[in-house]
């Protein structure tokens, strides 16, 4: 019998995986709350808000930060924006995360909540501080 030719080790190429199966082994982002905790009942609670709009600022971020793909793109916006140079450094040539870096002293340094309302971003719970009197509550 011919020995068999040793078999090349596997890649990690995938194997036609179902997407049911890609999204169960994709790591996963902490989500906004279930809509069964923004019912009508707990609507009028401002902390769920308050909640709510620090996940979609940090969501935000970590938008921003997959958006600058490379380390000198990363260096560069987080100067502009205003961090100092060596922190800017260390935080672009960061192996960590995106979720984990829209959470670092430089993205919330550059990207500030004044900064973020500039872009337009409307906050979540001052809408509904606003539409207070219009639900005759709070």
């Amino acid at each position: 019998m011919p020995k068999r030719a040793r078999q090349a080790p596997r890649s990690r190429q995938p194997h036609g995986c179902s997407p049911i199966k890609r999204r169960l082994l994709r790591p996963q982002y902490p989500g906004p709350p279930p809509p069964e905790q923004v019912s009508i009942g707990l609507a009028a609670q401002l902390k769920l808000f308050d909640k709510l709009d620090q996940w979609l600022r940090r969501r935000l971020r970590m938008c921003y930060w997959k958006r600058w793909r490379h380390v000198r793109t990363r260096r560069r916006e987080l100067i502009r924006l205003g961090v100092p140079r060596r922190q800017a450094i260390r935080h672009a040539r960061s192996r960590k995360g995106p979720w984990h870096m829209a959470k670092s002293i430089a993205i919330g340094v550059g990207l500030t909540n004044a900064w973020l309302q500039a872009q337009e971003l409307l906050s979540v719970k001052t809408l509904w501080a606003q539409l207070a009197p219009l639900r005759r509550t709070a």
